[in-house]
Parts: C-alpha cells; structure tokens; sequence
C-alpha cells in the first residue's frame, strides 16, 4: 500500500504548472457545466399555468314560464323570482414550461364573508350531451382530466348551474366566484373569475 502511494506522489510531483493549470480548468469546466445544466433544468420545471379570464357571465331564470320542448325558461326579474342560475366562462390556459401540466377536479366556488365556500362541478360546454328525449335543452358533462402541453395555449369554455334553493341562498351572500382545481403534483389552486355582490344582481339591471 505504502509503495502504491509513493508511486502516486511521484506521478503528482511530475506535473508541472500548465498540467496543474489544465487540470483546474477541466475540473472548473465540469463543475460549471454540471451546475449549469441544473440550474437551466430548475428553470425549465419552474415554468407555470398562466390562466386568463376572458369572460364570465350569469343568467338567472324565472319558473314563471317553461316551454319544455326547448328547455328554457324566462328570464327572472328579481331573486325571489329565481328558480335558476348558470354560469358561463371562458378561459385561455398558456402552460410556459417544457413539461405537461394538468388541471383536474374543476370546480366552480362561491366565496363570502359569513359561509363556507360552496362548490360546484364545472361542465365543459364544448362537448354537449344528448338531450333528453322529447327536450332540445343541451346537456354538458363534467370537466374530467385537462392536458395543456409544454409551451402551448389552450381554451376552456366552462359553465355550471343549479336549480337548488339551497345553493341559491349561497349564492346571494356571495361576493366572489373562484375557479378551483388540483394540479399534476395534486395541488389545490384557485383563479378569481367574477367579482361582485349577487344580492345586488337585479339591481344592477334595473340601473
């Protein structure tokens, strides 16, 4: 062992300033390059979801009048009058980064001061279901899982509705409607989408 060492100091002895000098830099450049490509990495995976809202609007509809066969109803004048209320966005989802993002388990929240958030599924209106026989009132599915590629744009086109009372009542305290999903890593995130007292809804109109 002792004789192993002896002939590698004496090696080491023999080299001479420059081969020092070349050694430094190889060593320095292979540092370098290992840390750089890193750090690009880090950036690459560092890239995220940027989601626009390009619209967001409701409709409240009045059990006055129902003509079956269209599957509509009047446009309700008051909150008393309402018997339901849709909400339609849509949204541009640009995904910055060099990996495939998700968003899964969206969902629609209504947001005030004096309840628990209420949650509602969000339907993706780009592909209607059949309706029901003897009704032409489009129906929509659930939004399942969304792929948005690496350095790409994708449009959402959303909606939800709701014909209970007890949703309804949320719905007038509500000062906010929050868009909310789970990302690849299944991570909770949440975009604001419409901002706005509802109880002051028909109001508004009547201004």
């Amino acid at each position: 062992m002792m004789r192993l060492w002896e002939i590698i100091l004496e090696g080491l002895s023999k080299i001479d300033s420059e081969g020092w000098g070349n050694i430094v830099n190889t060593a320095v450049s292979t540092i370098t390059g290992t840390f750089l490509g890193w750090f690009l990495g880090r950036l690459s995976h560092r890239g995220k979801l940027n989601i626009y809202v390009c619209s967001c609007s409701d409709s409240f509809q009045s059990s006055r009048e129902f003509c079956f066969a269209e599957g509509v109803y009047s446009p309700a004048t008051s909150i008393e009058d309402t018997h339901s209320w849709i909400c339609c966005t849509t949204l541009q989802v640009y995904n910055s980064s060099d990996e495939t993002k998700i968003m899964r388990n969206l969902q629609f929240a209504l947001k005030g001061n004096i309840f628990k958030v209420k949650v509602l599924n969000a339907e993706d209106t780009d592909t209607p279901l059949p309706p029901f026989p003897g009704c032409s009132r489009s129906r929509y599915d659930k939004v399942g899982l969304v792929n948005i590629p690496p350095k790409s744009a994708i449009e959402l086109n959303l909606r939800c509705g709701t014909s209970s009372s007890e949703v309804l009542q949320h719905l007038w305290k509500a000062k906010k409607i929050m868009l909310r999903y789970n990302n690849e890593k299944n991570i909770k995130r949440s975009i604001l989408l419409k901002k706005g007292k509802y109880s002051e809804a028909f109001a508004k109109k009547r201004g």
